[in-house]
């Protein structure tokens, strides 16, 4: 895969999931969110994909849906 086409997938996909990035950047939390699984696989392949995985370097999943359900509290108690 040539870099200007990694580049692009990259920017796609942390775009569609602009809110773990988001939540990422928010708790300044020491994690790397890295594209994975068939979503990779299939956009090499000019096919379409329903869902993207995202692999974390150095924390469960768990962890950041929890950061994730705080910060949807926390902008919920801002708005209202």
């Amino acid at each position: 895969m040539n870099l200007k086409y990694g580049k692009l997938l990259l920017s796609f996909a942390f775009k569609s999931n602009l809110r773990c990035y988001t939540v990422v950047k928010h708790y300044d939390l020491p994690v790397t969110l890295r594209v994975a699984g068939g979503w990779v696989r299939d956009k090499l392949l000019g096919k379409n994909s329903a869902d993207i995985d995202i692999a974390l370097d150095c924390m469960l999943g768990r962890g950041l849906h929890s950061c994730a359900l705080e910060l949807n509290l926390s902008e919920s108690r801002t708005r209202s």
